[in-house]
């Protein structure tokens, strides 16, 4: 009956160190009330007032490579010191970098479940859950021992875009839950950005498909602030000239190929490529993803220079 449900959830919600946030409540994030499918209910472990602040979604793959994990650790740390919050899913790969990178800068995240908030998935991730929780809040609409189950994602991804101002995608197969949020971004009149890929990385097209349709593309902080600055919601006035690189540490192709780039005398592919010993499909690729964040600058007849930057 109507009694034992209410003492079975009351008991449940304490359990769990849950609270319950209705809409219509003056507590629940405008961002989600404005849309026209906000959930009706949210469980709430953590704090309600985070839900409300400033935040910016960031998303990505699950199977995360080291670029789009350094993109990560590149741009967190910019975006909580401008005063932004971080929401994300606590996936496995990038979500969860997104909150790890956060939590170590001092700012607050947001993890939004496709589960109950009695369960945590993965379950690996059950620490970070409490993490977030102490510096942020673990949210879901479902009832709170509901599992895992796979149609459950889609309906949480709108509501990570939605809590932001805009979304950041990290890296993303052509066909990923990363796009849905994205596109879900774009219906919900919010901002969408991606962080450029080599276009000989098939396997992480998505982003720059992304860009491809007009996304925002993004190297910097600055790029996502510029953008997010006029709304009077961040702390601080993008930077120029422009001097943060992408990706903090290169690889092993790209450290090779800086070695022949000299900021006077530009050089060929094929000169490259006999320099290096790399092949040239993997000498292109380092220079192109160094031309991206302005290591690199191409010059006309196809010719690389190192920056002076």
């Amino acid at each position: 009956d109507l009694g034992a449900f209410e003492d079975r959830l009351a008991a449940l919600l304490e359990k769990h160190a849950v609270g319950l946030l209705a809409l219509g409540n003056p507590s629940y994030p405008e961002r989600l009330a404005v849309l026209t499918d906000p959930p009706p209910l949210l469980y709430v472990r953590g704090s309600i007032a985070d839900l409300g602040r400033p935040l910016l979604a960031g998303v990505g793959s699950r199977k995360a490579s080291r670029y789009g994990l350094d993109a990560v650790r590149a741009l967190v740390p910019g975006l909580v010191e401008a005063g932004l919050g971080l929401v994300s899913g606590l996936a496995r790969g990038i979500d969860a970098e997104v909150h790890r990178a956060t939590l170590a800068a001092g700012g607050r995240t947001v993890a939004v479940l496709g589960c109950g908030i009695g369960t945590v998935y993965p379950p690996e991730h059950t620490e970070l859950a409490d993490a977030v929780a102490n510096q942020g809040a673990v949210i879901s609409e479902f009832p709170i021992d509901h599992g895992p189950l796979s149609a459950n994602f889609p309906r949480r991804n709108r509501v990570i875009s939605g809590l932001g101002l805009g979304v950041v995608v990290f890296e993303a197969a052509l066909r990923s839950g990363s796009l849905v949020t994205a596109y879900q971004a774009l219906h919900q009149n919010r901002e969408v950005f991606a962080v450029p890929r080599s276009m000989f990385d098939r396997d992480r097209q998505g982003t720059n498909a992304l860009l491809s349709r007009g996304a925002k593309l993004v190297t910097t902080v600055e790029h996502i602030l510029e953008e997010l600055t006029p709304l009077g919601l961040v702390t601080r006035e993008p930077e120029r000239p422009n001097k943060e690189l992408l990706v903090p540490t290169l690889t092993s192709d790209q450290a090779l190929v800086i070695e022949c780039l000299d900021p006077e005398r530009a050089v060929t592919l094929d000169q490259v490529v006999n320099s290096s010993g790399l092949s040239p499909e993997a000498a292109l690729a380092a220079l192109l993803e160094l031309s991206l964040v302005g290591v690199v600058v191409e010059t006309k007849g196809a010719r690389y220079l190192k920056s002076n930057r």
